[in-house]
């Protein structure tokens, strides 16, 4: 997420988000999801919580302390596509106010693929702004999975990477080999699922 915003006065909103963020539950990951291999076996599940259950227990601290949150979502178009965003607003019975964000996720032509961004990109703006904590299972699957375009892989000959390096005006890590039997992860091998970025 990208920046936050105040209103010109803010001391009565910090208190109340202050409030509610020590107050914030424990959400229940009641839904899982399972991940098929080729074949229709399941390689792995991982569960999750949905943004229903996130949105009811952010509404629930933030009723408690005369907060509203509202997700103003907008489109944004650079020369590398369409981009949607979410952004998250607490406003405070005072009129105090407080944004954060937005989050943006790139999208194609596809509605179905939208929502699925927009329902993504709600859900993310939320944990982040509520210090609501991923655990594992959320971690690979956004490794495995999630893609965007907020850094650049490249493969590079390993003879070269010293040179790469050095010509290179920021750091380069090297995250792993391009070999010929797939995608691998702790030895397993990866569905092809390619990445959730919409396009």
């Amino acid at each position: 997420m990208t920046g936050i915003e105040w209103s010109p006065e803010s001391d009565q909103v910090t208190e109340a988000m202050y409030l509610a963020l020590a107050n914030i539950g424990h959400i229940v990951k009641g839904k899982q999801a399972d991940i098929e291999k080729a074949d229709g076996t399941i390689n792995y599940s991982y569960r999750y919580a949905t943004l229903g259950d996130t949105l009811a227990e952010v509404k629930r601290v933030c009723r408690l302390n005369d907060l509203v949150v509202t997700q103003p979502a907008g489109m944004v178009t650079n020369e590398h596509g369409d981009y949607l965003t979410v952004a998250v607003t607490l406003l405070h019975k005072s009129g105090q106010w407080v944004t954060f964000g937005p989050m943006m996720c790139k999208i194609g032509a596809d509605p179905q693929k939208a929502g699925g961004a927009l329902t993504f990109l709600r859900r993310y703006t939320l944990t982040t702004v509520f210090a609501i904590p991923t655990d594992d299972d959320d971690a690979h699957e956004m490794a495995c999975f999630f893609g965007e375009d907020f850094e650049l892989v490249a493969a590079i000959p390993e003879t070269e990477v010293a040179a790469a390096r050095a010509a290179c005006p920021v750091d380069l890590t090297v995250v792993g080999d391009v070999t010929d039997g797939g995608v691998t992860m702790d030895g397993e091998t990866l569905p092809d699922r390619g990445f959730t970025h919409g396009t």
